[in-house]
């Protein structure tokens, strides 16, 4: 008799742990998702914004073309050089 309660304690104790486990990991499933959901959200509105300001930018340039002035290109920023690292020479 008593053999037979400490299987059925440890059959609860098993079966609650497998549940808690399970509950964690739909919890942790679904905070996936959110980010997920998020993040796909962020990307499409800027890719929306990207999309308006290309527009803008071509229609400016036609009307420029159009107006008989040049069409320049937009400037691009170089990169500031990378500082050159400092040399600790040892003397024994």
């Amino acid at each position: 008799m008593n053999r037979s309660k400490n299987l059925n304690a440890a059959q609860k104790s098993a079966q609650s742990h497998f549940t808690k486990a399970a509950a964690s990991e739909g919890q942790a499933k679904q905070t996936v998702k959110q980010q997920r959901n998020a993040m796909e959200a962020k990307t499409s509105r800027l890719r929306e914004l990207r999309m308006a300001k290309e527009a803008a930018d071509k229609l400016e340039a036609d009307k420029r073309v159009a107006d008989g002035g040049a069409v320049v290109p937009p400037k691009r920023r170089r990169a500031a050089p990378a500082p050159k690292p400092t040399v600790v020479r040892f003397t024994y």
